[in-house]
């Protein structure tokens, strides 16, 4: 690792012009993943990938670090004992070598520029594998910042690989001096999903209750909304005859309110849990187990994600929705995964809606099926933009985390 980065006089600089800040606090048992995310769009990845790599390796944990001159408010993960977050106020050495001390990781991963390079260096001199992802060619200084582009050209000495965006961008790196073995060109850093399974023979018996008849689904419906999407399925029905709405609300234990104001609409329902089926006649099918949804989205081509509508919402991710091949429908209180949302939208696979009426008016016009599958197509193919080096990641940190050291770039 000695090769990897020394100290010469930028650096020195550098060092001397950072002030001082309190450490972080102790580190948890077992693997540890360290990531550093430089924005938003990372952070969300990040988490997501923690997540995955907890589920095929039971005892790693993941600390993920943010600069906070950066972001502000970052927000935290979800509290799954998976991932803690942390807010790196500054790059003073002092600072950085307790965290480090108490931390401990095992490999590091830091997604995009806005380099520290002390804490990059601290990291090289402790002999932490350590890769750079998802560079693209505006994460690279300007050539005319000569004192800038020297140290960028010093901090990027530490990584034993480094993942560019595109082929311009592993050209800049090679120029700043990153060897041809550890350059290689990948993907964007996307948050992807892991799809919830469904009971194979129970999906192809519901398709076949289906038959022709169209579909949507309304996903983590609040009690506030049931009258909107009620509003919204009867405006529906009158264009749109054998129209199912199969509903799901957020809150199982809503279920009563729902069915009182369904028999009130004068809407034909049955709850799925009872029957198990659909009759051709019934008009809403309600669901209350939340495990259910994989089967939900797997059969409706058409989803309306909510939790969205009310005013101090924050919305569902419809990653899942749209890699089970269902087009969106989503209010506009949607700020926990705004990122996720604005790309399917400007793909043409999600639309927003605001009430009842526009979304009635959005089943008619997306539930034919020419429509719901052009959206479906358009939301898959941005659900598995990102797929592709989040699973080189896992495999990488997976290999690292067993030898020791970073596989090759290239390979």
């Amino acid at each position: 690792m000695a090769d990897r980065l020394s100290a010469p006089l930028g650096l020195a600089t550098y060092r001397a012009l950072a002030g001082r800040k309190p450490p972080a606090r102790a580190r948890t048992d077992g693997e540890l993943v360290w990531a550093h995310a430089t924005n938003r769009t990372r952070l969300t990845a990040l988490i997501d990938l923690g997540q995955r790599l907890a589920a095929l390796r039971g005892d790693v944990r993941l600390l993920i670090t943010v600069d906070g001159a950066q972001f502000g408010d970052a927000p935290a993960p979800p509290d799954d004992g998976v991932a803690h977050l942390l807010v790196l106020e500054g790059d003073e050495p002092a600072m950085i070598q307790k965290t480090l001390d108490r931390w401990m990781p095992d490999i590091c991963l830091w997604a995009g520029g806005n380099l520290m390079p002390n804490t990059i260096a601290a990291a090289a001199e402790r002999g932490i594998p350590m890769v750079l992802l998802d560079v693209g060619e505006s994460d690279l200084p300007p050539r005319r910042r000569k004192w800038f582009v020297d140290l960028t050209r010093l901090t990027l000495g530490a990584f034993d690989a480094v993942m560019a965006t595109s082929g311009t961008a592993a050209a800049a790196l090679r120029r700043l001096g990153v060897p041809d073995d550890r350059v290689s060109v990948t993907g964007r850093l996307r948050a992807s999903v892991a799809p919830q399974p469904c009971s194979e023979p129970e999906l192809a018996a519901l398709t076949q209750a289906l038959s022709s008849r169209p579909v949507w689904l309304a996903a983590h419906v609040q009690a506030s909304e049931f009258a909107d999407v009620i509003d919204a399925h009867c405006a529906a029905l009158r264009l749109v005859h054998r129209l199912l709405l199969m509903i799901a609300p957020a809150d199982p234990g809503d279920i009563g309110t729902l069915t009182a104001m369904l028999e009130k609409s004068g809407l034909r329902f049955t709850t799925w849990e009872k029957s198990g089926t659909v009759e051709d006649h019934k008009q809403t099918l309600i669901s209350g187990d939340p495990a259910d949804l994989g089967l939900w989205y797997r059969a409706a081509p058409l989803t309306f994600l909510a939790g969205s509508l009310a005013p101090g919402a924050v919305g569902h991710c419809p990653l899942e929705a749209a890699a089970l091949g269902s087009a969106v429908l989503y209010g506009p209180n949607i700020s926990a995964h705004l990122e996720s949302y604005s790309r399917l939208a400007a793909a043409g696979a999600a639309h927003i809606v605001h009430d009842g009426a526009s979304l009635g008016a959005a089943v008619i016009q997306m539930i034919p099926p020419d429509h719901a599958s052009a959206m479906a197509l358009a939301g898959w193919q941005v659900v598995t933009e990102g797929a592709e080096l989040t699973d080189r990641l896992l495999d990488l940190v997976q290999d690292t985390l067993d030898t020791g050291r970073v596989p090759d770039a290239r390979a």
